[in-house]
């Protein structure tokens, strides 16, 4: 049920998506996440663990072309973090790697 007082604060429109992604860490092996929403701004990851996360990570998100350095915005729970990509503070769109 959606609260009519909530104002919607997204800078881009959001899809609703089920797509495979990876959290790159330096010196661990890609973690696996699900991507269950996309902009062109940010996403939301499901994860085995959000809390273990650090705020600044690499996603790549290779069905859509994806790949950006990514801050934490929020943490849902135990498993779901949303996440945007910035640069020198200001929101920039994801950088697309291929033609997708």
């Amino acid at each position: 049920m959606s609260n009519p007082s909530h104002v919607e604060q997204r800078r881009f429109g959001r899809k609703n998506v089920n797509l495979e992604g990876a959290i790159e860490l330096p010196l661990f092996p890609p973690l696996p996440c699900r991507v269950r929403e996309l902009t062109a701004g940010g996403a939301l990851l499901e994860v085995a663990d959000a809390r273990s996360l650090p705020n600044v990570f690499r996603v790549r998100i290779d069905a859509a072309g994806i790949e950006a350095k990514c801050h934490v915005r929020r943490r849902e729970g135990t498993s779901l973090v949303g996440i945007d990509r910035k640069a020198q503070g200001s929101g920039l769109p994801f950088k697309i790697l291929s033609g997708n």
